[in-house]
């Protein structure tokens, strides 16, 4: 998705003031004044501050790079580590953008939107494919856990991402993943 420059200034504004400000406190006027620009082109360009968020938003998801066939992607290891590894450095030429919509005046909602653009349900997959015994709450709950656990890793990595390299994280990540899975497996004979 390419930005026209009003659109550009506009997103730039809003993050900059995320940083100082919570979301919903977050207007019109300040943004326009902050981007240089009036309130009526704000309006030609957005309905309202929510749609500005979303397209911010929008734009930072919808170019991380897809996952591909995902019972076929988990079944190899190296290629968890290769998808992270095009995932996480598409982020991290967006760390500005991931920082400021992950921060504690950032959408909470993110992290989730987040996730989806990540390796969804993974343990719908280790259930069926790795013989796991779990009932459909405890399949929902551990990809919660699971889930929680990742954005808050990529959260401090937003932040940190000069103390990790994207070939750590990736590592990291991907033997997370496999050990959550497989202490499960044990656990459900």
């Amino acid at each position: 998705m390419t930005l026209s420059s009003t659109d550009e200034k506009l997103h730039q504004a809003y993050l900059q003031l995320i940083l100082d400000y919570p979301i919903y406190k977050i207007k019109v006027s300040q943004v326009t004044q902050k981007a240089g620009v009036s309130r009526g082109t704000f309006y030609t360009h957005y309905d309202s501050i929510a749609d500005l968020l979303e397209d911010i938003e929008f734009s930072l998801l919808e170019a991380i790079p897809k996952t591909p066939n995902l019972n076929q992607t988990l079944k190899n290891t190296a290629v968890i580590y290769d998808l992270l590894i095009k995932k996480l450095a598409y982020l991290k030429t967006k760390l500005p953008v991931l920082r400021a919509l992950m921060s504690d005046h950032g959408d909470p909602h993110f992290k989730y939107e987040l996730n989806q653009y990540f390796l969804p349900d993974i343990l719908e997959y280790a259930k069926f494919n790795q013989g796991l015994a779990l009932d459909s709450l405890q399949v929902t709950l551990v990809n919660e856990a699971l889930n929680g656990s990742r954005m808050s890793i990529l959260q401090w990595w937003a932040y940190h991402s000069e103390t990790l390299t994207i070939e750590q994280l990736a590592a990291f990540l991907t033997q997370y993943v496999q050990s959550v899975t497989s202490s499960l497996k044990m656990n459900s004979h």
